[in-house]
């Protein structure tokens, strides 16, 4: 159970891949493919295949997140840092900070990359599935930078799809 994405960005197209494993064991795929201001996206449920065509909408793309996005002024800021603790560590054979933020038993804790300060790793604590039970959130980051093929924005066979007609 779980969910992989993948997130390919090449001047104005982007493609981002959504695979997920339900308790059941069953597979689902969602892609979005963006081209300028338009964005397709597929999803293939296992049973059927839709497609959502021609969507106006914000551009889908993946922003690099800095410390900045945890506040909107300097009220914000200082809650951040007072609550927050800094440790030195490693994450995959990276030496990186462990922040985490918020109160011990509820913190937000991510992992950065000391030379790049990228995002390796980020946990987010008491998420509650369907049956009640707790869990962390886990997400790990991949980054590889100037190697995109543009085969990779090549869609699917739309004859293979039903079209959903947007609302």
């Amino acid at each position: 159970m779980g969910t992989t994405t993948e997130f390919y960005c090449k001047g104005n197209n982007t493609v981002m891949f959504m695979n997920s494993t339900l308790e059941t064991g069953e597979k689902r795929t969602f892609v979005t493919y963006t081209k300028g201001e338009k964005n397709n996206s597929y999803i293939d449920t296992g049973i059927e295949k839709v497609a959502l065509l021609d969507s106006e909408g914000e551009t889908l793309k993946i922003n690099i997140i800095g410390i900045k996005s945890y506040y909107n002024n300097l009220w914000d800021l200082f809650r951040v840092a007072v609550s927050s603790s800094i440790k030195n560590g490693e994450h995959n054979g990276k030496q990186c900070y462990i922040l985490s933020i918020g109160k011990p038993d509820e913190a937000y804790v991510e992992y950065r990359e000391k030379e790049t300060g990228l995002m390796l790793k980020s946990i987010q604590g008491a998420i509650v599935d369907k049956n009640g039970n707790e869990t962390d959130m886990i997400v790990e980051y991949y980054y590889e930078f100037d190697n995109v093929d543009d085969s990779i924005f090549i869609e699917p066979d739309i004859s293979q799809y039903r079209i959903q007609e947007n609302n």
